[in-house]
């Protein structure tokens, strides 16, 4: 559809509509994890955008997740800071709110809270003025995990909840995916096994269309099975490098062998070093220097 949307603005000389189009089909190249595609789609937004910042807006906030997945977190943040920029200036607020968004998802996975959470805490605010409550779910999200890895449990627990309620309210599985996994690290630090179970297979249940997602949610997984049961924390394990490996999402074939080698596999261990020396993010390498998973 998109194909044939993009044929027809230039038949039409519709070079916006152009623009916009090809943008969606990258966004749809990154969530199955090609990222070759994804940049071309996204250098073809850019040559049809005729220099308006609206459609440039959002071809380089996607630019910036596309980056990200690829572990290019350097050039994801400058990406976003421009999209922001961009965003801001044409008068685009909920573009601005979306690149926030996802620009905290990269100072997250680099372990940078005060960051993500500066972020998250202006997206929030500009979702909610936008009464936007298709995004809303992500941010709160990002700042309940943010509360759980600052040892607030209870109210990381409330805002996982509530963002968890809006993502089912809203239909978004992406979404529903990112509070169920942190709702399952809440649940293991209570210590709460039933609870546990559920939030893991809640978040395993919802993670397509999104690659990203699901390597996420296997890491998760691990994360929790890891006390109680080493065959499966091993199985999800091997799983999380498998889907990481044919997608491209270095960060997670990094953390998937660190997994492994917390398990006892040497070999891995020497594959996360590799992995990690290419990523841009200390808390990674000093994960991997340690031996423990991030």
């Amino acid at each position: 559809v998109l194909h044939r949307a993009i044929a027809t603005a230039h038949r039409a000389e519709r070079h916006d509509l152009s623009s916009r189009a090809c943008s969606e089909l990258a966004f749809v190249h990154i969530q199955t994890g090609d990222a070759n595609q994804s940049h071309y789609w996204l250098a073809k937004a850019d040559q049809q955008s005729e220099g308006d910042e609206r459609l440039l807006a959002v071809a380089n906030g996607l630019r910036g997740l596309a980056y990200s997945d690829d572990a290019e977190y350097d050039l994801s943040l400058g990406a976003f800071d421009v999209s922001v920029d961009q965003a801001r200036r044409a008068g685009k607020p909920r573009q601005a709110a979306w690149s926030l968004s996802m620009a905290a998802r990269t100072h997250l996975l680099r372990g940078e809270l005060a960051t993500a959470l500066d972020h998250v805490e202006e997206s929030i605010d500009i979702a909610q003025s936008e009464r936007w409550a298709a995004l809303l779910p992500w941010p709160q999200s990002q700042r309940g995990e943010i509360l759980r890895r600052q040892g607030h449990v209870d109210q990381a627990a409330a805002q996982l909840e509530a963002a968890y309620a809006l993502a089912q309210e809203v239909g978004d599985l992406c979404w529903s995916s990112v509070a169920s996994r942190s709702l399952a690290a809440v649940a293991n630090d209570r210590n709460d096994r039933s609870a546990v179970d559920a939030w893991t297979d809640c978040s395993l249940e919802h993670t397509l269309p999104y690659v990203w997602v699901l390597a996420h949610a296997l890491e998760g997984k691990c994360e929790v099975t890891r006390s109680t049961s080493e065959e499966t924390s091993r199985s999800t394990a091997c799983e999380l490098v498998a889907c990481a490996g044919e997608n491209g999402l270095r960060e997670y074939s990094a953390r998937g062998a660190l997994r492994l080698a917390d398990l006892g596999d040497e070999t891995a261990g020497q594959a996360a070093q590799a992995f990690s020396r290419l990523i841009e993010n200390t808390t990674l390498q000093r994960a991997v220097d340690a031996g423990r998973p991030v």
